[in-house]
């Protein structure tokens, strides 16, 4: 992720853009440019963390951060303490300063950001463990929380079905529970849309996936960067005269490479396009040849001709005597 791109999502017109520091090297520098990069596009930069730990709750909120969405809550206690890392005195944990990037470094006065932290909801608890299944509804209950969201592939993992999401049977089951307590708090359920390497067809699986999520009662969904843009990615390749082998073009490269002797050169990748090449090059060479070979008659007729208006010429006439 880049400012650029952040900027981009912005004026395209997306809702909201995640600046994700879980996995990905971001880190707090480039965090900042990344949130002023949402801003300057208006749209609204969620921040998701490493780890479910109340002192980044409070840096990341110092950052400019508009919400933040923290992995692996499993309980009503644990999220309560995260919440009150995002307000301050009395209503919660968090540290003032008159001149952080949160108050505009100082030009916004310190009782009018007080109030907006203190009314503000920004936090967004990841359910992705078996754990937190147990305490659904004190997860919901939390004040200061809004909405609530799907982890799929760890929620796979926690309940024995790894790596497969949205394909477990048991992931799907959570995901109806989770809806359930979310609506009697009257909370909002967010999760991600996914793509694989394996698949054949990306739009038929994210429309898939729309229609399972929505069904249930899923009404915040977002994809993820890095499938859309390596998928966008693996559409260019024909731009590029790169075809991807068929299974009978793979298997007989596999064959030859067995049969050709220690040393062997290779078999060639792709014998259509280098036999395309070697025409090319024929061609090429022939016109050459025959540029030169035009060169060289149209030289000889010009000497032949220069020969033959030689001895054509007639001879000059004799000196005239003088009286």
């Amino acid at each position: 992720m880049s400012p650029q791109l952040v900027e981009l999502y912005g004026f395209a017109g997306l809702d909201f853009v995640i600046v994700g520091t879980e996995v990905e090297a971001i880190d707090n520098r480039c965090m900042e440019d990344l949130l002023r990069a949402a801003n300057a596009a208006r749209t609204v930069p969620i921040v998701k963390l490493r780890r479910p730990d109340p002192v980044l709750v409070s840096e990341t909120m110092n950052f400019g951060a508009a919400m933040i969405m923290v992995p692996h809550v499993t309980s009503g206690p644990q999220l309560e303490q995260l919440v009150a890392a995002t307000r301050f005195e009395p209503h919660g944990t968090r540290g003032e300063c008159p001149v952080g990037r949160y108050t505009g470094y100082g030009t916004i006065h310190l009782d009018d950001s007080r109030a907006a932290a203190n009314t503000t909801s920004s936090i967004i608890p990841i359910i992705e463990d078996r754990a937190a299944l147990d305490h659904l509804d004190e997860i919901a209950a939390v004040d200061g929380v809004d909405i609530i969201e799907v982890g799929p592939y760890d929620l796979s993992r926690s309940l024995g079905d790894a790596g497969q999401a949205y394909n477990s049977p048991a992931v799907m089951d959570a995901i109806d529970a989770i809806v359930a307590a979310a609506r009697r708090r009257g909370k909002a359920v967010k999760a991600p849309l996914w793509l694989t390497a394996e698949t054949d067809s990306p739009s038929k699986m994210i429309s898939w996936q729309i229609d399972q999520l929505v069904e249930r009662g899923v009404t915040l969904l977002y994809g993820i960067e890095v499938w859309v843009l390596a998928e966008f990615a693996r559409t260019l390749m024909p731009l590029r005269r790169v075809r991807v082998r068929s299974d009978e073009e793979s298997a007989a490269i596999e064959a030859a490479a067995e049969a050709a002797p220690a040393g062997g050169r290779p078999p060639a990748r792709t014998p259509r396009v280098n036999s395309a090449k070697t025409s090319r090059a024929k061609a090429s060479r022939a016109k050459a040849n025959g540029a030169k070979a035009n060169g060289a008659k149209a030289n000889g007729a010009k000497a032949n001709g220069a020969k033959a208006n030689g001895a054509g010429r007639p001879s000059a006439a004799p000196a005239r005597s003088r009286r």
